[in-house]
């Protein structure tokens, strides 16, 4: 097939590849590879433009189909609006537009721009850049007419792989189809690994400059801001910043910045105030004869004059831990234009506290308790602290705390913070407890992240997000209340698009450490599950919701154990269900060897929820498994499963499905009396593992077996290396 030549803005050597995703695939030798053009160019090492279009598609990669009839795979179509006339057109999940980077390209780190457009279908279309196939960020495509969406910056070399992926298809029928138009990506060097030449050296400025001063917040992640003259402005959060100076106005944004300093953090924009002890400003002279004041009693958390700010100790809260503070601070509440400041103290309520309609401000207080009290009313508004109808706003530092006892019901509907109908709030360094029903609920709202907080002793689950999109739970300790007659689940996501949970630790959950029900596109990442009654970590879809099938989920870097079966049903360490296309990956799971409750402990499963359709298209690497019942057990169609090291008390894996490779896993143990079992009707190929057992090594001969076997090391202990039907090909 004739390909299309590649076009670029400085020269560049790439290889260049389209691997489009599609129900079917063409036989082709060493597919993996074939569809690989290389367009040899002298190097440059400053700025280069990839037409996405430069890359061929003889080569279709199979992939589950998100709706019978739905398109596949990915074409080059002809668009007068995109550069040089034509773009790429992704129709379907893992859809990939990507290059690979050849060996005179310059090592270093490079800004980088992409250029697309969404044809939208309920939402916009999401694309995951990756790096070598690992995700470094995604875009979401919120226009249906081209624009420029910047990336943080990536770190590249000669050999990677650059790649755009779509990943959340949507089909309903012809003119009801979500897919991503590609244009081109431009990478420009901002620092080089190369050696060159030094000049001599020469004093420069630190990474973020930090003039003597102070910062004073200015707006939140999103918000346009003003200042006077010409000012120093950084963007940022924590320890990650960059600073400009700002005349007028601007936007707290990566595109007005230049780039994201804190990648998957909530941003704020703050402006530099001119350290006292430097400049000190002028003050009127003192008064011949000062009058003293009664008796000073200095805040306990002041609010800094002329700040854009204000106490709820104004408006008459005590924080005493005595008086009945819900009207002061309801009338703090409704303060809008200036950041609410709680200082440090014990707020008592005995109502709902209600933020209703927050625009770009933050709350915070730091050793301030929000309590509270008993005979607590909820008043329609189900929780102590209640968010809602808000926008870019930063809660930090509160401690809300309900008035849970040991008798209280779940179904009391109390939580201890609620957001509802709003957009990007960031709840951070937040301590939250004892509330009647959930720590946190999130409810139809869009970009809440919870970050760095505790969460503990709820009485149904620590964080709760419903029909919610691109939700992000970072670094936060969930603890629940073991076993318990309400259960309870660590961190809970139902219906929704986008759910990210990383390093966080969650424990002693009576039911489910954590699960998400009908999202597509999620993400779990080094976290740490402990103690838990049911399952480890869990992504299925939720049949009450209409949804019977997820898409794109991945379960990485996990670590999983304590298993104590407290709810009397299977368990499993790493549950996907009814999930078209993921990866599950260097994950530990440590299991209990059945004293946990249940006969059906497995470390990892991979299968079917009710009548939904067979999870397909997952990737099972690199994970090691120890003491579980079952290690994998993977009824589910075109899985590869490689790289894994199991020990478990009964078969080491299960495999019941199509299109299965269990290939080059370098541990294999079993206690039973079969190492790898083929379940009825299953086509599997089993190759280059390690299997150590008693009896059986691989038994493949149920009814409809077929695959092909070879390759493997069998432990001498075995009495039979492998038993198999007629249709299953055997050779050392």
């Amino acid at each position: 097939m004739e390909r299309n030549l590649l076009k670029i803005t400085s020269i560049f050597m790439i290889s260049a590849t389209l691997l489009a995703a599609c129900s079917q695939t063409e036989t082709t030798p060493n597919a993996a590879n074939s569809d690989v053009t290389s367009v040899m160019v002298p190097a440059v090492s400053s700025t280069a433009t990839f037409e996405a279009e430069s890359a061929g598609i003889e080569t279709l990669l199979g992939q589950g189909v998100v709706e019978v009839g739905a398109p596949t795979g990915g074409e080059i179509i002809d668009d007068k609006a995109a550069s040089g006339g034509k773009a790429v057109n992704l129709l379907g999940n893992g859809s990939t537009v990507q290059f690979t980077v050849a060996s005179n390209f310059a090592t270093g780190n490079y800004a980088v721009n992409l250029r697309g457009r969404g044809v939208m279908y309920a939402g916009s279309p999401i694309v995951s850049v990756r790096i070598n196939g690992t995700e470094k960020t995604r875009v979401t495509l919120t226009s249906e007419s081209y624009g420029d969406f910047t990336l943080p910056p990536l770190d590249l070399k000669a050999g990677d792989r650059v790649s755009v992926t779509f990943i959340n298809d949507a089909y309903a029928g012809r003119g009801k189809d979500r897919n991503a138009v590609i244009d081109y990506v431009t990478l420009t060097l901002r620092g080089s690994g190369t050696p060159v030449p030094a000049p001599a050296p020469v004093p420069s400025p630190a990474p973020t400059p930090a003039p003597s001063g102070n910062y004073t917040r200015l707006a939140t992640e999103g918000a346009a801001f003003t200042v006077s003259g010409t000012q120093t402005v950084r963007y940022g959060q924590g320890s990650s910043w960059i600073a400009k100076s700002v005349t007028g106005s601007g936007q707290c944004t990566n595109d007005f910045f230049g780039h994201d300093p804190a990648y998957g953090i909530s941003k704020v924009c703050e402006v530099l105030v001119t350290n006292p002890s430097v400049a000190p400003a002028p003050v009127p002279a003192p008064v011949p004869t000062p009058v003293p004041a009664p008796t000073p009693v200095p805040l306990p958390t002041p609010v800094p004059t002329g700040s854009n700010a204000v106490s709820v100790k104004d408006f008459g809260a005590k924080g005493d831990g005595v008086t009945d503070d819900t009207a002061a601070l309801r009338r703090a509440a409704a303060t809008r234009g200036k950041d609410i400041v709680f200082p440090a103290g014990t707020y008592l309520t005995r109502g709902v506290i209600v933020f209703d309609g927050l625009q770009n401000q933050t709350v915070s207080g730091s050793g301030a308790t929000l309590q509270a009290v008993a005979g607590f009313v909820r008043d329609r508004d189900n929780a102590v602290l209640y968010v809602k109808n808000s926008r870019n706003v930063k809660m930090s530092g509160l401690a809300v705390q309900g008035n849970r006892v040991n008798t209280s019901s779940a179904g009391s509907d109390i939580d201890g913070v609620r957001v509802a109908g709003s957009q990007q709030v960031t709840l951070s360094r937040m301590t939250v407890g004892r509330a009647p029903t959930n720590g946190v609920t999130i409810v139809d709202s869009q970009g809440v992240q919870i970050e760095d907080s505790a969460i503990s002793a709820n009485g149904r689950h620590g964080i709760w997000s419903w029909k919610s999109n691109d939700v992000r739970f970072l670094r936060n300790s969930v603890t629940g209340r073991g076993q318990n007659p309400d259960g309870g689940i660590g961190i809970l996501a139902t219906v929704g698009t986008g759910f990210l949970a990383q390093q966080n630790t969650i424990s002693n959950t009576g039911d489910t450490g954590t699960k998400t029900e009908a999202v597509n596109n999620v993400v779990y990442r080094d976290n740490t599950v402990n103690v838990f009654g049911k399952d480890g970590i869990k992504v299925m879809p939720h049949p009450p919701s209409g949804v019977t099938q997820v898409s794109n989920a991945v379960v990485e870097g996990n670590t999983i154990s304590g298993y104590r079966g407290w709810v009397p049903e299977g368990s499993g360490s790493i549950l996907m269900q009814s999930v078209i296309g993921g990866t599950v990956r260097g994950n530990t799971v440590t299991g209990t060897g059945g004293s946990g409750g249940s006969r059906d402990e497995d470390g990892i499963r991979v299968n079917t929820y009710g009548s939904g359709p067979r999870s397909s298209n997952i990737q099972v690497t690199g994970n090691t498994i120890r003491n579980s019942v079952v290690g994998l057990r993977m009824n589910a169609d075109n899985l590869a499963i490689s790289g894994n090291r199991v020990q478990s008390t009964g078969y080491a894996a299960v495999l019941g499905g199509r299109g299965i490779s269990l290939s080059s896993n370098p541990e294999l143990r079993s206690g039973a009396n079969i190492t790898v079992l083929y379940d009825i009707g299953t086509q599997a190929d089993v190759t280059a593992n390690v299997l150590s057992g008693s009896d059986v090594g691989i038994y493949a001969a149920n009814s409809g077996n077929q695959g092909r076997i070879s390759g493997n090391t069998f432990a001498s202990s075995y009495r039979r290396q492998v038993v198999a039907g007629s249709s299953v090909t055997v050779t050392p």
